[in-house]
């Protein structure tokens, strides 16, 4: 009887070490989830393309936070579209924009996809968010992209879609009026 109760007492040590080390692991890879975001988003503004794939990665293999998958399938799409990689970098952008549909940053990173493949609809369509942002900047690319660049480029992207009303909203919204009277001439205007 004696052997018996020791048993259990061994099982429910080991039992509450092994529940211990799990507890300890998780909150370490949460710590270490978030590291990875930050460092990939560093990597990212460096132009650092590979190492911030690498650190995204990591967060999409160890989270099950979807909040986080979509950060990391956004610095992803970021990634890759500086990459050049139209193609998986809009499966990037998508994935993240199904998980957080608000996602302003990954719509721009979808118009600039678009406009690069010549998509001019899809690119006005994803663009629309744009209207009701009045601040508006991703400073994590080597580039920061602001509202008053997104807007010239939908407006530019409205040219080519042949949507008068697009133009319209997008040039009104510009404040740059050198590259509204620049546009209007290429357009055909005065």
């Amino acid at each position: 009887m004696r052997n018996l109760l020791l048993a259990f007492i061994v099982k429910k040590t080991v039992l509450s070490v092994v529940t211990l080390l799990l507890l300890l692991l998780a909150v370490t890879s949460c710590v270490k989830i978030d590291e990875a975001l930050t460092s990939g988003f560093d990597y990212l503004k460096l132009g650092d393309y590979n190492s911030a794939i690498s650190k995204f990665n990591k967060v999409l293999l160890f989270s099950n936070d979807e909040q986080k998958e979509a950060l990391a399938r956004e610095g992803i799409g970021w990634a890759y579209y500086m990459k050049d990689f139209l193609s998986t970098s809009e499966n990037n952008f998508l994935l993240s924009l199904e998980m957080v549909p608000s996602n302003a940053n990954v719509k721009a990173g979808l118009v600039l996809v678009n406009i690069r493949k010549g998509n001019w609809d899809e690119a006005l369509g994803h663009g629309e968010f744009i209207v009701d942002e009045t601040e508006f900047q991703i400073d994590y690319l080597p580039d920061p992209l602001g509202r008053e660049e997104l807007l010239k480029l939908l407006a530019i992207a409205s040219i080519h879609a042949h949507d008068d009303a697009a133009y319209s909203t997008y040039t009104g919204m510009i404040t740059d009026q050198d590259f509204v009277d620049r546009l209007e001439q290429l357009k055909g205007g005065e």
